[in-house]
């Protein structure tokens, strides 16, 4: 069989056959949600929605957002799913949904991706029935692992391409350089994809180069001649994928690869034992869906994790022993032929990649932050399959060789007719709560007293996956929106409000609260549980406090720059924080007094300054150097002059311990505020 990845034309015509086939059996079984279910995006597909619609306009820079607060490096996925959405929604009109557009699009692309890497590997080993036989391997064992091929969460999408990544470099150490466009954009869309994948891209295709030259007796020149058009298309593919990371890379302090790397050296700390990092990639073998649960700590839970599926690690022992084995065996042959020769050096070569791929793996796995929960090691599922997929060709080849000819085709068309049945989509979609906003959501435009102005969305962590929903499905509305600054790891920036805005005399925004159950006639019910008010609730003048508790009522009147309360207190976590609130009328002067801690750090932040106006008209200026209370007396006139008071603290030192360089924290603290209360002042004393 030749080397070429092209030529004869043969093994492009084999592709398109086996992908059109996986493809299409698993758009067939799934077509009722595709075709019929409207999905409407809540939690993190309403947020990955809102970044595929940015891509649809070409502007999206980013991946998805990292809960430790900051994008994975790029968008390729966005792009192709805005591509469908493009397509199948918009231009053809077959989905009831975009979201269902992008997982025609996802389903595309991962069986396009899984195809062709069981097409090189086939090439690679000699043996066209690696492919149909390879496909009914991996649809059985990602069944079992599940939200395989058809799922748009970016933790399970870099599974097939990892496989043909793998693949790209098999080839590439083989000195089949026409693997090697493959290669580059299968590693360039793990790069893109997840913030850990440059370990696994740079260090495998590392080996690969190495490999192909320990072997090489061809001159760079003589092979830039030779292999000019691979090498011109794997540049131009690193420079379509480099593109957006250098468009965030000239943003420099403030750009997105400053995030990364800060919370790489924040977090050094913040790692696993290398028995944790081995347990959690055994687990996977397992299929255990909640690997997390065993392994903090180590003990005698861990065997629990085990033990109920202990016979899939022990065939999968099985398999490794069966590679290895095979492969010592082919090293001691005496006087091997030269296509043995050949042969054991492609094995040789696939067993190297995939031992530096696993400790590689158990690198990752040691500098994990937080839980080492199944959604981060997902692309697992695909490095054990390669074990499984290198000892079935080597049983095979057991096989009497006049089975070859039927083995082939009943193994693919076997693999798929069970994809059609058992790869579903996620069943976690679609979410009601999404459907029931959808319905909704119309109800709270309508009701809003300033229809014309851009939506100030302002929502805590306990509900920041409805107003995720919620924005989503303004923007599909055409309805412009912000949110606070702290949301912007999440939202970006071109979508939270900011600064200078915060600080404007006026905010020309509707603001939004999502609330649990107004205090305001001006409010639209949205769910059961969940209501939006578009005005703020009052604080009477005669001793009202507003708590900044769990079970406080900071809800009612925040906009801007404080957490999701604690049990007694929040923290500010912006330069600028804004409340408003309904001042009812009042014949004397305010109190207004503030019971709050500074955040200060020795040798960077020794005190707080704090700026607080009302209205606009700065009413206390001075540092906090300790816990204590903040009083402004505000003047009757200017309590009297509105009936809705804009309240804003100002903190010119307000930095993060990340910034600090303390611990991972992204919040600019400054206050951690108890409560804020109002009562008439003290009579002023006679001149």
């Amino acid at each position: 069989m030749s080397s070429s990845l092209f030529a004869p034309r043969r093994p492009f015509l084999t592709f398109l056959l086996w992908w059109s086939l996986l493809a299409a059996a698993l758009i067939i079984g799934n077509r009722t949600y595709l075709f019929s279910t409207p999905v409407y995006e809540t939690s993190d597909f309403a947020v990955n929605a809102l970044q595929i619609d940015h891509a649809k306009d070409s502007l999206e820079i980013y991946g998805n957002y990292s809960r430790f607060h900051f994008h994975h490096p790029g968008p390729a996925f966005f792009y192709v799913y805005a591509l469908g959405e493009i397509v199948f929604h918009d231009a053809l009109g077959l989905t009831p949904t975009p979201h269902n557009a992008h997982v025609i699009a996802a389903i595309l692309l991962q069986t396009a991706c899984f195809v062709l890497a069981l097409l090189l590997l086939s090439r690679l080993l000699e043996r066209d029935w690696v492919l149909p036989a390879g496909l009914l391997l991996g649809v059985i064992h990602f069944a079992a692992a599940q939200r395989v091929f058809t799922s748009i969460w970016p933790p399970h999408v870099l599974l097939a391409p990892f496989l043909l990544f793998f693949a790209g470099c098999a080839g590439v150490s083989l000195q089949r350089w026409r693997y090697l466009p493959v290669a580059v954009l299968a590693g360039s869309l793990l790069v893109h994809g997840h913030v850990a994948q440059p370990l696994f891209v740079g260090g495998l295709f590392i080996a690969a180069l190495a490999l192909a030259v320990v072997y090489s007796r061809t001159g760079f020149r003589a092979l830039a001649r030779s292999y000019r058009c691979s090498l011109l298309a794997a540049l131009a593919i690193l420079a379509l994928f480099l593109t957006p990371i250098l468009i965030d890379a000239m943003q420099g302090s403030g750009s997105n690869l400053t995030r990364i790397f800060r919370h790489l050296s924040n977090h050094h700390d913040d790692g696993k034992t290398v028995l944790q990092s081995l347990l959690y990639f055994l687990l996977f073998v397992t299929y255990q869906p909640e690997p997390d649960h065993f392994l903090d700590p180590v003990g005698p839970t861990t065997w629990a994790g085990f033990r109920p599926h202990a016979y899939f690690l022990i065939f999968w022992g099985l398999a490794f022993l069966v590679v290895i084995g095979r492969t010592t065996r082919e090293f001691l042959k005496r006087n091997p032929s030269d296509e043995n020769i050949a042969l054991r050096r492609r094995r040789l070569h696939l067993l190297l990649l995939w031992t530096l791929t696993a400790l590689l793996c158990l690198v990752w796995g040691t500098r994990q932050t937080g839980p080492m929960f199944a959604f981060n090691g997902h692309f697992y599922f695909g490095v054990h399959f390669l074990i499984y997929l290198l000892a079935v060709t080597t049983l095979i080849r057991l096989l009497p060789p006049g089975w070859m000819r039927w083995l082939g085709p009943i193994s693919g068309l076997t693999a798929v007719v069970i994809a059609t049945f058992a790869l579903g989509t996620d069943p976690a979609m679609p979410d009601p709560r999404g459907r029931q906003i959808n319905a909704g959501i119309d109800d709270v435009i309508a009701a809003d007293p300033h229809p014309d102005l851009p939506k100030m969305l302002v929502f805590d962590y306990d509900n920041w996956s409805d107003g995720a929903t919620v924005a989503l499905q303004l923007q599909r509305r055409g309805i412009p929106f912000r949110v606070e600054p702290h949301w912007d790891f999440m939202f970006e920036s071109h979508r939270t409000i900011s600064l200078d805005e915060l600080a404007a005399p006026e905010l020309g925004f509707s603001v939004w609260r999502f609330v649990p159950a107004p205090k305001v006639d001006a409010a639209a019910q949205l769910l059961k549980n969940l209501w939006v008010t578009f005005r703020p609730a009052a604080l009477k003048p005669t001793g009202d406090t507003l708590r900044f508790a769990a079970d406080g009522n900071l809800h009612d009147f925040h906009v801007a720059g404080f957490t999701t309360p604690d049990a007694e207190t929040s923290w500010t976590n912006a330069a600028q924080c804004v409340l408003q609130f309904q001042t009812p009328p009042t014949t004397t002067d305010v109190e207004l007094e503030i019971i709050a801690q500074p955040f200060l750090v020795a040798g960077d932040i020794p005190s707080q300054q704090t700026e607080l106006y009302f209205n606009d008209t700065l009413v206390f200026a001075a540092p906090f150097t300790e816990p204590g209370v903040l009083r402004a007396r505000i003047r009757l006139d200017m309590w009297n002059a509105r009936p809705v008071a804009t309240l804003r603290l100002h903190f010119p030192d307000a930095r993060s311990p990340a910034q600090l360089g303390l611990y991972g924290d992204p919040r600019e603290l400054s206050l951690l505020v108890r409560s804020l209360t109002v009562r008439p002042a003290e009579p002023m004393p006679a001149p």
